[in-house]
């Protein structure tokens, strides 16, 4: 028991360690998770989840993820999974008499299960799993049983409920019970071989009947990302469960003489950890699609004196950005314009973006410029290609285009659905009292400024560029300032001297027909 609580206690100390390390570098990454993958309280949508393969792991992190909206859940939950992993491998290693220093590098195999947040089609359900095969080998070391044939029956069993229940996460853990069985002399450890034939087979029988898509999926960690990658990190986790039992294997027994010798070891242990940790985070680390994740959480919660402290001056700044909205709610967009480089042309601008983000940052300076249309055909087409299918920040906007539009039926529909979430059932329900209630959507101070924004000309969307859609929003609503101001700044950008003439006269140009 002394042993023990004197493991849980340098474990301690290093979890909070890890948990200062990953609120520092990945804080932002949990909001993202939140967005992509909704928990939606229905016993329709748990139902389609659960057959699927590795359909209770992908609940746990639905359920999971749904906290990451507030401040430090995120870093929380993952480090809460980081410590487990790593104390579940101290107690596997401490049944074959590893030595105590060695609980330094328990952190290893977590180091690459870090990385995995790198990547931003990365599910957390990669991360549930990982802790599920490192449960099961635990409990599979731990049988008290001494009848080779019971083990064998206990450890088949596990592999395929694993399988079912995490995914192809189970393929580690049969491995690892494999060479857990060789290295420390199991009687006829050569038995455990049906323990990977066993999950071949059930994978092989889930692509069959579809429940996976692919074979790379049944049998690798692209089960836990929502669409294909090269990002190879989480094999590198994989691996590790079973280079820990080499090592407990390799040193097995070899305590140093002295007290302070096992501290000093532990504590290099942690200090490679760490080490490790930071230089591949480095190598991997996306710095200009991190300050998007942040540019993107600072614009749900309206900060936008944040968004303008991240513009560092350097970089080159898109015409529809988050920064250039920040500027304009702030009133500086046009004496600001030309501070962050400018770009007129970017991936909006002459093809169809096909990226969740890229369409996020369309959808919400379009409805900030009261470009009601093109806000609700972003907002749909990023709901559409977000991972989980349900993203609360675009069917929010997609209630209010609508509400906008009249369109109440398809409103409902929306607000029904977010009423089934924890955190978004209050918003959804106070605009409830919108639905068919054309006198209160007008006189409300946002939806009714929308609503007057709407062209005269009963066109939706102009097939005469961008301009001209602006020019019509600031026709039908001239007080709207942040529609204006993005207008004179596309003005300036192209040098339409014409049209910005007309404007200081105090009129624009009438769009055509």
């Amino acid at each position: 028991m002394k042993r023990a609580l004197e493991r849980c206690e340098w474990i301690g100390a290093m979890t909070l360690l890890w948990m200062i390390y990953v609120y520092a570098t990945q804080e932002f990454r949990f909001y993202s998770l939140e967005c992509n993958h909704l928990f939606v309280f229905d016993g329709w949508s748990v139902g389609r989840q659960l057959p699927r393969t590795g359909g209770v792991a992908l609940l746990l992190s639905s359920f999971f993820t749904q906290f990451m909206k507030e401040p430090w859940v995120g870093v929380l939950l993952s480090v809460l999974c980081y410590a487990l992993v790593a104390w579940l491998l101290c107690a596997v290693g401490k049944r074959q008499g590893m030595p105590r220093w060695l609980e330094g590098f328990a952190f290893l195999p977590v180091v690459f299960l870090f990385l995995c947040l790198e990547n931003n089609i990365y599910r957390f359900q990669g991360h549930i799993a990982y802790v599920l095969a490192v449960v099961a080998l635990w409990g599979y070391v731990c049988l008290p049983v001494r009848r080779v044939e019971w083990r064998v029956l206990w450890g088949i069993g596990l592999s395929v409920l694993l399988y079912q229940v995490a995914g192809s996460v189970a393929l580690v853990f049969a491995v690892s019970a494999v060479i857990y069985d060789a290295l420390f002399a199991r009687g006829k450890a050569w038995m455990g071989m049906a323990y990977p034939t066993a999950v071949v087979l059930v994978g092989y029988l889930s692509l069959i009947d579809a429940r996976v898509e692919t074979v790379e999926k049944a049998f690798t960690p692209l089960m836990y990302y929502d669409g294909l990658t090269t990002y190879y990190v989480p094999i590198y986790a994989w691996v590790m469960l079973s280079v820990w039992l080499l090592l407990v294997r390799l040193f097995r027994g070899k305590e140093p003489g002295r007290r302070i010798l096992t501290v000093g070891v532990m504590a290099a242990g942690c200090v490679c950890t760490f080490g490790l940790a930071h230089y591949f985070y480095s190598a991997v680390h996306g710095t200009r699609y991190y300050r998007a994740l942040k540019e993107q959480h600072y614009a749900v919660l309206g900060d936008w004196d944040a968004i303008v402290a991240l513009a560092d001056g350097q970089s080159e700044t898109h015409y529809i950005s988050y920064l250039h909205l920040a500027l304009a709610e702030k009133g500086q967009l046009i004496e600001r314009l030309y501070d962050n480089h400018p770009q007129v042309m970017s991936f909006f601008m002459g093809k169809r973006p096909k990226q969740k983000d890229e369409l996020r940052v369309l959808s919400r300076v379009y409805w900030e410029w009261g470009y009601v249309a093109a806000a609700q055909q972003a907002a749909f087409e990023a709901n559409q290609i977000t991972p989980g299918g349900c993203n609360p920040e675009e069917l929010k906007l997609l209630v209010l285009t609508n509400l906008t539009f009249g369109a109440y039926a398809v409103a409902e529909k929306y607000i029904a659905l977010l009423e089934k979430t924890l955190f978004y059932k209050g918003w959804a329900t106070s605009h409830r009292r919108f639905l068919y209630n054309d006198s209160l959507v007008e006189t409300d101070v946002l939806l009714g400024e929308k609503r007057r924004a709407l062209p005269a000309t009963n066109r939706y969307l102009s097939t005469h560029g961008l301009v001209c859609d602006l020019e019509e929003i600031v026709n039908a609503n001239p007080r709207q300032p942040i529609a204006r101001q993005f207008y004179v700044a596309l003005l300036m950008l192209t040098n339409d001297k014409e049209r910005l003439k007309a404007l200081e006269q105090g009129a624009t140009r009438q769009p055509k027909n």
